[in-house]
């Protein structure tokens, strides 16, 4: 796509099958004028913060099973109607533009 790049998120629930669950396309924007986010103020709006094993932990007991590369969640700051995450990737990610454990 000359404006974009497609993208579709799939899943496996069973060898050899695979599920679509969306498609779209993502664009890039110029912005006119960079915005700037003081990160730690925004912190200090949360009032809840977990660190990535408790988050995790509380995910598998859902039943939800995070294989490594895709626990991309360091922290989370949680508050009235809104939430912050660190994120980082423990894989290589020069061949994607977004990497696919991030849109997870």
């Amino acid at each position: 796509i000359g404006s974009g790049y497609e993208v579709a998120i799939y899943s496996q629930p069973n060898i050899g099958s695979w599920n679509c669950h969306a498609k779209g396309v993502v664009s890039l924007k110029k912005s006119e004028q960079a915005v700037y986010v003081d990160i730690e103020a925004l912190k200090s709006r949360f009032t809840i913060s977990t660190h990535k094993e408790d988050f995790y932990t509380k995910i598998n007991a859902g039943g939800i099973k995070y294989g490594k590369v895709y626990q991309t969640i360091d922290k989370i700051y949680v508050g009235n109607q809104e939430a912050l995450g660190e994120l980082s990737l423990s894989v290589p990610t020069q061949a994607y533009l977004a990497h696919p454990a991030l849109l997870d």
